[in-house]
């Protein structure tokens, strides 16, 4: 059993672990990022443990 938390994708179902390259990172501002799902785009992710 992998220990390692994943976040996942509400839009399309894509998932990487937590911290990993394939996620997208997205300034919206000069002190606010947000983790952009690389296959469709959507800015609605969430860790799923």
């Amino acid at each position: 059993m992998s220990t390692e938390s994943l976040l996942s994708c509400d839009t399309c179902g894509f998932e990487a672990p937590v911290g990993s390259d394939e996620w997208e990172r997205v300034a919206l501002s000069s002190s606010r990022t947000v983790t952009r799902c690389p296959e469709c785009g959507s800015t609605n992710v969430h860790n799923r443990g």
